[in-house]
């Protein structure tokens, strides 16, 4: 079976600063690998381990912007 590509889900929820306040993230990514990557393992593996770091950053940046927004939604900076 050949691998046409992936798909990364992931999502975190963070307390916020007020009491039963929460905040939920979820990020996806999906890539299709090309005719190289298909045909070898090592490739696949560090495409795979390169995607899911894209993925974990977008998911730290969009807690930060969660976080800002919901303070400046309370009339925070």
């Amino acid at each position: 079976m050949e691998t046409e590509g992936y798909t990364v889900k992931m999502g975190i929820t963070v307390a916020g600063s007020q009491q039963y306040e929460s905040i939920r993230v979820d990020v996806s990514e999906t890539i299709t690998l090309d005719a190289r990557e298909k045909v070898d393992d090592k490739i696949q593996d560090f495409s795979f381990r390169q995607l899911r770091k894209s993925v974990k950053l977008k998911v730290l940046e969009a807690v930060a912007d969660a976080k800002e927004a919901a303070a400046l939604s309370r009339g925070k900076q």
